[in-house]
């Protein structure tokens, strides 16, 4: 089965036995919306009765990223970087055939993926203790 054109996802072709928990972090946000579906399927399947899909990435939108606004430099980094992407705007995903940097993507984007992916979402949180990153919990078979 071919994932992707992309060998480094493809190399899961090779993915044998059952996981308790697979672990995702900073890693879907490099790959094409298609290719993250067909990724997360393949995940699902390789998934134990009780298995988990842990997804761990830094959202588009600041707050489910616990960032405080009152910190003064998030604040500024947040506006330099919306400036940045007023000024250089990305292209479509399906036009775009190399990348900087990766999409902006927020929890509804990784939730609607994963409802495609037909995996249910066992919660969505940020830690009080972690800022600047938000954890996404899938698992069981639908």
């Amino acid at each position: 089965m071919v994932i992707s054109r992309n060998q480094n996802i493809n190399c899961l072709n090779k993915l044998n036995g059952r996981y308790d928990i697979i672990y995702l972090q900073q890693v879907l946000y490099s790959i094409e919306r298609s290719d993250c579906v067909k990724l997360l399927k393949k995940l699902k399947n390789n998934l134990s009765e009780v298995g988990k899909i842990i997804i761990i990435h830094t959202s588009l939108n600041p707050i489910e990223n616990g960032i405080n606004f009152k910190n003064i430099i998030s604040l500024i980094k947040n506006c330099l970087r919306l400036t940045y992407y007023f000024l250089f705007p990305k292209k479509i995903e399906s036009n775009l055939k190399n990348q900087f940097w990766g999409w902006n993507r927020n929890n509804s984007f990784y939730i609607k993926m994963a409802r495609n992916a037909n995996i249910n979402i066992l919660d969505v949180f940020t830690p009080k203790n972690k800022s600047n990153e938000s954890y996404i919990l899938l698992g069981g078979k639908n």
